[in-house]
């Protein structure tokens, strides 16, 4: 299976491990980590409570599957 993941708290303990097995089943994985943490180009720093910024990382990211 291939497609965009997008998943909630990428840089957290449970993150991580979700990554490495989205990426072995053919994903390619974006997330969201909380401002201030490291971020890069896959990840968007966002408050899950911001309701219009997280739209936005949505509609730019268009995920196929969405991991809470």
């Amino acid at each position: 299976m291939s497609g965009r993941a997008l998943s909630t708290g990428i840089n957290g303990f449970t993150g991580r491990y979700l990554v490495t097995e989205l990426q072995a089943a053919g994903y390619r994985v974006c997330g969201t980590a909380h401002h201030g943490e490291s971020v890069g180009a896959d990840v968007h720093a966002v408050d899950l409570l911001d309701r219009a910024h997280l739209r936005e990382v949505v509609a730019e990211v268009r995920p196929d599957l969405v991991a809470h």
